[in-house]
């Protein structure tokens, strides 16, 4: 869910409250839900009302009276609602007050409080509207408000402003001077205006900058009032009260596009800046900037995949900051890490489409349609974009959809208006529809509830000719059976390549002209059509996605129970099982296992967070997300959901497990870098086992090799927590090999040899078994006969280990015994002088033995080198060969041999040793030695009760 606001309680820094809902009005907006409040710093949260406000601009808390708080709520951005305005709420969010409304269509996009006095307030009214085609970012209803009793009572203020029609104004009260007031007005009079009379009057100071409805922020320093921010697309300084600018930030290295800055009160060199590329943190006055590259908050658009292997690659385009690909996996031990990925395109990044029998041919697109032939092995970038003839106008949805054909990866559709087909990888074009929309002049349509004159403020900013082509799709099942979906709620579709189109313009409860967000042609059936609708523009914020089974001729909701609140951006179907769907929302990420009668949200540790693309990845069986907001997600075979949607009554079942790689994860050294470094987890390390048990239910899980013999254990006996589906990874390893001294191994297993084994999963008296293909390392070549030597070897090394385990505790147990011994001889005086000798005969043997295991006792801590001790020894020959995916090295099948012959020797003195020392227990009950361990107890002697008979 996306943020607009913030705010912290200068008396208690953990009182926190946010308001949901960005205020800057672009095309890609999300909204929210109302005001959410912490009192523990961020660590939970709770909802506290304003739920229809959509969008908040700006929080203030009194600075004395933490329970008083204002909202500046923009209301619906598509449309007219009543609940927009400035609210103020008495009693910490318990119950709210409009303190300040306008009407309908213009709510509060800034507030503001004078230091001195919090009961003296500055709020800025907006009056604007966005829908699908068009914006309007001002009108006469905007402007700058007072009040002097908080917020019982407001003037506008006007004396020296622009009258008439504004746009949005950004306020701040200057902390150090505060009947100083910077205003920032768009509109056709606007600019910087300043009042040094707490609003009484304004000074007009620049008209060379003013703001902008995408921005609208405007920063005073907090010592020093004549230093003024002025974020826009480039960020401007004032250092004369707002009488000349200068982008002091142009060369600093930060992304275009500054939305917000923070000064420290305390130190004003210690800045933090917000802009489309994230956050920027300054401490010498924004002459340098650290970029906080570790936050994972891209707003992707769009998601598409390759082949490679192991690891397949994910790419997707941005809200301005460029389309970039990168891995699923690394071989890197510290998982995926930004140096991995790389940018395909600049710009605004929308779709992107991969050959899937050439991953280095990637099509990548910037906004409308300028779409591009990438190759990752050069870095060259060819532009393959139709163009129009002289006297024509192609109209591009601002992310104009690619398709590569599913039946030949040389064929690409891209769609403005048109429906254009290249079948040699867009060196060429040929259009095969005629325009596919509705052909309205977006000019004629009303914004506000009438037609907007042409010189209205902002009119039509930042939007794309209406009437495009917004989804693509083929039928896998048959070349030239295409479907798609326009802006103005289309769906037109082809079963011939394109020669003759089918028009539907009226389905089922989706009002007319609500823009199609999506159309996919069902891999199972050749008539079925999915599409999905989203009138969130339209301020309509319901689901619509309706399936039909006779190529668009019918239609019926599918959308069943799918949150009201969360319009639908994408909707697909599994490749091989049609029941199961899933559909991206503006809150998450929806499966149904039924075709659409029933939907569940697919959550776990998925942010709440707007899915705009879904990819069911066709060979990995992965469902990839495109969240707009927190990256790309990826949860790992889905194979469970599918056979569940097959069949969904089994009590309990063990899933089919997909291939696992072996191979051997690098360090690449960063893992001492601190914490300011994004890193992503790498998949599952081994073969995910996925498993249905219920709650309570006893479980085990094995792994078999090709005899049947168990090789691993991978849950033990375990109670099912919950009901559902449950997971567990083996990885790819023989049990670790013991550790000498006892105790958890520090090593791993070894590798098992690649082939095929069988997982046993027990839930009560139930079992199933599936086959698991484990496959071998990509890149490393070994000869059947190598591998089963470094096995050979391995399976040794671990015996020995296992061996040395055994021999320590032995060790230990002896030494024990014969001091115990020692201290028992001790209490008899008159012990002869041989039994004292062959005690110590047999300290020194233990001592011998001790040394061969362990080494020499240290001398200080000063290291000794040399030859390791025979426990050291095997340990490390164990962790040198796993380590490396090839024939064992003659030195270490030399010093295997080598451990082997001593570890026999040393066991077979240990034994021997042991039966010594039980001898000479049998001599110590002749000697009348006290018990020690090791010997039969004795039974106390008798004796008369004192008194007795």
């Amino acid at each position: 869910m996306s943020i607009g606001a913030i705010a912290v309680s200068q008396q208690n820094p953990n009182l926190v409250w946010i308001g949901t809902g960005e205020a800057n009005s672009i095309r890609s907006s999300s909204w929210g839900d109302g005001v959410y409040k912490s009192v523990n710093g961020g660590r939970t949260w709770t909802q506290m009302g304003l739920p229809k406000s959509q969008h908040v601009g700006r929080i203030v808390i009194h600075p004395s009276k933490p329970d008083t708080v204002y909202v500046a709520a923009l209301g619906a951005l598509w449309g007219s609602n009543e609940e927009r305005g400035l609210y103020k709420t008495s009693d910490g969010g318990e119950s709210w007050v409009k303190v300040l409304g306008i009407s309908e269509y213009t709510g509060v996009v800034d507030v503001a409080m004078d230091p001195r006095d919090p009961e003296t307030l500055y709020a800025a009214a907006f009056q604007r509207e966005r829908r699908y085609y068009s914006f309007l970012g001002g009108g006469p209803e905007g402007g700058v408000f007072k009040s002097t009793d908080g917020a019982v009572t407001w003037a506008k203020l006007e004396t020296g402003l622009p009258g008439g029609a504004v746009g949005r104004i950004g306020l701040a009260v200057c902390r150090s001077q505060p009947d100083r007031i910077y205003a920032a007005v768009v509109g056709p009079e606007g600019g910087i205006f300043r009042s040094d009379d707490r609003g009484a009057s304004w000074e007009k100071r620049s008209d060379e900058i003013s703001t902008h409805w995408f921005y609208g922020q405007i920063v005073c320093d907090p010592r020093d009032p004549e230093r003024l921010f002025v974020p826009m697309t480039r960020h401007y300084v004032s250092v004369d009260g707002g009488r000349s600018f200068r982008d002091d930030f142009a060369r600093a290295g930060v992304h275009a596009d500054h939305h917000t800055i923070w000064i420290n009160p305390n130190d004003t060199s210690h800045m933090v800046l917000g802009t489309d590329g994230g956050i920027y943190i300054s401490r010498d006055s924004g002459a340098h900037w650290d970029f906080q590259d570790h936050l994972s908050i891209t707003q992707f658009y769009t998601v598409g995949v390759d082949m490679q292997e192991p690891f397949y690659f994910v790419y997707g385009g941005t809200q301005d900051n460029s389309s970039f690909g990168g891995p699923s996996g690394t071989r890197s031990s510290d998982g995926i890490v930004n140096a991995d990925w790389s940018m395909t395109v600049g710009g605004d990044g929308f779709y992107v489409q991969v050959d899937p029998t050439d991953h280095t041919t990637v099509y990548t697109e910037s906004q409308y349609g300028n779409v591009f032939r990438f190759d990752t092995r050069t870095g060259e970038r060819r532009s393959i974009q139709p163009q129009p003839r002289r006297g024509e106008k192609f109209r591009w949805n601002w992310s104009a959809p690619i398709l590569l054909s599913p039946h030949d990866p040389s064929t690409i559709y891209i769609g403005a208006n048109y429906l254009f087909k290249s079948a040699n990888r867009g060196d060429a074009w040929t259009r095969i529809s005629p325009d596919l929309s509705r052909q309205i002049d977006e000019w004629t349509l009303p914004l506000q509830g009438v037609v907007q004159p042409a010189d209205a403020i902002d009119l039509h900013a930042s939007t794309a000719d209406y009437g495009n082509i917004t989804s693509i799709a083929e039928s896998p099942l048959r070349a030239g059976l295409l479907a798609v979906g326009t802006d103005d709620g289309l769906v037109q579709i082809t079963r011939d390549g394109g020669k003759t189109w089918v028009k539907r313009d009226a389905f089922p409860g989706v009002p007319e002209q609500t823009r199609v967000s999506r159309v996919i042609l069902s891999s199972a059936a050749e008539g079925t059509v999915y599409a999905a609708f989203d009138g969130h523009q339209d301020n309509n914020f319901k689901p619509y996605v309706l399936k039909s089974t006779d190529y668009g001729q019918s239609w019926t909701s599918i959308a069943s129970n799918l949150p009201d609140h969360g319009p639908v951006h994408v909707i697909v179907e599994h490749f091989r099982t049609p029941k199961l769907l899933f559909a991206g929302t503006e809150f998450g990420v929806f499966f149904t296992l039924d075709g659409g009668g029933r939907w569940l949200q697919l959550k776990n540790n998925l942010p709440t967070v707007a899915v705009h693309d879904i990819v069911v990845h066709p060979r990995e069986n992965d469902l990839v997300l495109a969240t707009h907001g927190r990256g790309f997600w990826i949860l790992d075979d889905i194979t469970a959901l599918e056979r569940m949607a097959a069949d969904a009554a089994a009590a309990s079942r063990l899933f089919p497990v997909r291939r696992a790689w072996q191979f051997q994860r690098a360090v690449r050294g960063r893992n001492a870098t601190g914490q300011q470094r994004f890193i992503g987890p790498n998949p599952p390390e081994g073969a995910i086992l996925t498993y249905f048990a219920r709650a309570g239910d006893r479980v085990s899980l094995d792994v078999l090799d090709h005899d049947g013999t168990p090789i691993r254990r991978v849950v033990t006996n375990t109670a099912a927590p919950h009901t559902g589906v449950h997971r567990a990874v083996w990885d790819l390893r023989s049990a670790p090999p013991a550790q000498a001294g006892g105790g958890p191994s520090r090593d791993r297993g070894a590798f098992v040899l690649p082939g095929t084994y069988e997982a046993r999963l027990r839930v009560g008296s139930e079992e199933h078994r599936e086959s698991v293909q484990v496959v071998g390392d990509p890149l490393i070549t070994l000869s059947d006969a190598d591998r089963r030597t470094r096995q050979s070897t391995l399976t040794t090394l671990a015996e020995l280990q296992a061996a040395a385990a055994a021999a320590t505790s032995v060790i230990d147990r002896l030494g024990a015994d014969l001091r115990m011994v020692r201290a028992a001889m001790a209490a008899v005086p008159s012990l002869s002088e041989a039994l004292l000798e062959e005690h110590q005969a047999l300290s020194g043997k233990l001592a011998e033995i001790t040394t061969v295991f362990r080494g020499e006792p240290a001398r200080g801590i000063a290291l000794t080198p040399g030859p390791p001790a025979l426990a050291q020894q095997v340990a490390q020959l164990h962790s040198q060969v796993e380590a490396s995916t090839a024939l064992p090295t003659e030195e270490q099948r030399r010093l295997t041999a080598e451990s082997q012959d001593i570890m026999k020797q040393q066991i077979e003195r240990l034994n021997e040793l042991s039966r010594a020392l039980a001898a000479l227990n049998e001599k110590l009950d002749a000697a009348d030695v006290p018990w020690t361990a090791g010997r039969p107890l004795a039974l106390p002697r008798l004796r008369a009760a004192p008194g007795g008979a």
